[in-house]
């Protein structure tokens, strides 16, 4: 089976010198990932992004930014509710006495036909699924040492939002 997924995206940014010390990033993208029939295609995926940096002197500089970054739809779980959409397949469960016995009864391989009073476990996928994304911030200070020599110090959050 075929399921083509289709990823666009696109960016634009700008970089700016507000002053001698202080220089600005503003940017936007926006992504699109276009699904097989039956998932929902997200289309609001737009990804605001700014940074800044600061040099107070000229051994210091300071900086920061912020960005909204999407992911992608994890491939394994698309292919999972297509293919064991009760349709195509379907997946059974058992455990302990009930999986020795169906185990030995395929002699180690795959059933035949479905195994009898064991419910199917079948995979759909969520109409109103969106798009996982993350917000990430990040605050940084470096300081130079010497001609070839700095250090220098990061702070990253980052919080995950529509996660599955």
């Amino acid at each position: 089976m075929d399921f083509p997924v289709t990823s666009i995206g696109g960016f634009v940014q700008d970089h700016w010198f507000l002053t001698h010390q202080l220089t600005v990033d503003l940017g936007i993208r926006y992504d699109f990932e276009r699904l097989p029939a039956g998932f929902n295609q997200d289309t609001n995926n737009v990804s605001p992004r700014i940074g800044l940096a600061w040099s107070p002197s000229p051994k210091w500089v300071f900086r920061a930014g912020y960005g909204v970054f999407f992911d992608r739809y994890v491939l394994a779980n698309l292919t999972r509710a297509i293919e064991k959409s009760g349709s195509y397949a379907f997946e059974q469960v058992a455990d302990g006495n009930a999986a020795a016995s169906l185990f030995a009864a395929a002699q180690g391989g795959p059933l035949v036909a479905p195994a009898s009073g064991i419910a199917p476990s079948i995979y759909s996928p969520d109409p109103k699924k969106a798009t996982s994304y993350s917000q990430q911030a990040s605050a940084g200070a470096e300081y130079l040492l010497a001609k070839n020599l700095t250090v220098r110090a990061d702070y990253l959050f980052a919080n995950g939002v529509k996660l599955p």
